[in-house]
């Protein structure tokens, strides 16, 4: 510190520096230009606050679409899943970035994955309720475009049917039904042994 101290005066200048002049209003930028930006902001919060309202409403109505699955009310959870459809977007980005832009691919991912699972989900349930298949196709509404995460938000659903048929499984066994325990233990036992196959050490999927 006393070195430091013995050598400040390197630090000093001859000569006095001019002092900063403020900038006017004109020389920063233009007040349209504010209000463009301004505008577009507001344009582009407003629409993402609205994807999410829309995001939470079709997970509810999937999920009470599940439920009904449950109860063994199949045509109105077909409804629901239809209403939960009918509030997707055909396109789920802000007006900042552009509809075929990488970045709204990722931006529709991350405000319609969990909606997108749990579809799938309640999908493939009533689908092997009905024809015995646990599978139902990624409603491409939902869809972000981008194969690897498309896959994973699909099987991440196909994962939730999986787990609505080992609580269908109890459900049937409260009430000895031997012959539909045995069907979904089956179907479950070989939807884990095709999981099994994946890598999923750096997916969101391996919780």
């Amino acid at each position: 510190m006393a070195a430091f101290a013995s050598n400040i005066s390197i630090l000093r200048v001859d000569r006095v520096p001019t002092t900063p002049e403020p900038f006017s209003a004109s020389e920063v930028a233009a007040p349209d230009v504010f209000e463009a930006c301004n505008s577009l902001l507001s344009a582009s919060e407003a629409s993402r606050t609205e994807m999410q309202a829309r995001s939470r409403a079709g997970v509810a109505l999937c999920r009470q679409a599940l439920g009904r699955l449950h109860r063994g009310d199949l045509d109105t959870a077909e409804t629901m899943l239809h209403e939960s459809l009918a509030l997707a977007p055909a396109h789920a980005v802000s007006p900042i970035i552009g509809e075929d832009s990488l970045a709204a691919q990722l931006e529709q991912a991350r405000l319609t994955g969990a909606w997108a699972e749990a579809f799938v989900g309640a999908a493939c349930f009533g689908s092997w309720l009905r024809t015995g298949v646990l599978s139902a196709p990624m409603p491409p509404s939902l869809a972000s475009g981008i194969g690897e995460l498309d896959d994973e938000k699909w099987l991440g659903g196909f994962i939730n049917a999986v787990r609505a048929l080992e609580r269908y499984a109890v459900l049937r066994a409260e009430r000895l039904d031997v012959t539909s325990v045995s069907c979904a233990l089956d179907t479950a036992h070989a939807a884990e042994a095709a999981l099994m196959e994946f890598e999923f050490r750096n997916s969101d999927l391996r919780r």
